[in-house]
């Protein structure tokens, strides 16, 4: 796995960063390399970095969130994550091992299934957008090493990028709900 401490691309480049600031935008990215894909995503979620952070965590909540995940096991106990992913026509049975490493990392590794070996992070940070409005910035980086011989790569390249933003929109969407809702005043 690269760098998990950055700078990470959606800093390096101003256009992307304009557009997850000002515009609040998610961005994603799926390129391949010499047989290495590279998976990424950024945003800014609307609520602060500690409760994004143990939002995010809540893994059971995957199928709510998105129709390309059924049948979620999430034992945080033991940090394994099971899951049917529906992708490309196919279904994917993966299994994961997801480790927590608070205030800002959750690291992931797909260990059974499909993309096994497939691997990476999701950092969540502090942003603040105004002053006393509570932020974060949020990025996703993983990488699978293999080959993908069952559609071309720009076919998998382009709906492994629209995947991310679903997932990514959704995920930021229930943040946001579920921030507001904590936030309500109680009468």
């Amino acid at each position: 796995m690269k760098k998990t401490e950055g700078p990470f691309y959606w800093k390096e480049k101003p256009a992307i960063w304009k557009t997850l600031v000002n515009d609040q935008k998610i961005t994603t990215s799926a390129t391949e390399d010499k047989g290495v894909w590279s998976i990424k995503g950024a945003g800014i979620v609307e609520a602060p970095a500690d409760f994004t952070f143990q939002t995010t965590l809540q893994l059971q909540r995957l199928g709510e969130i998105s129709s390309y995940f059924e049948d979620v096991i999430w034992n945080p106990e033991t940090g394994h994550l099971s899951l049917k992913i529906r992708f490309l026509g196919k279904k994917w049975t993966q299994k994961f091992t997801i480790v927590p490493k608070p205030p800002e990392h959750i690291y992931f590794r797909v260990i059974e299934g499909g993309f096994r070996g497939y691997e990476g992070f999701l950092l969540v940070k502090d942003f603040e957008r105004h002053k006393g409005q509570a932020s974060s910035e949020v990025g996703f980086s993983g990488e699978f090493k293999g080959e993908i011989a069952w559609v071309p790569d720009f076919i998998f390249g382009r709906a492994a990028e629209a995947v991310m933003h679903h997932v990514a929109q959704s995920l930021r969407t229930l943040v946001h709900q579920d921030y507001k809702l904590r936030n309500q005043p109680r009468e």
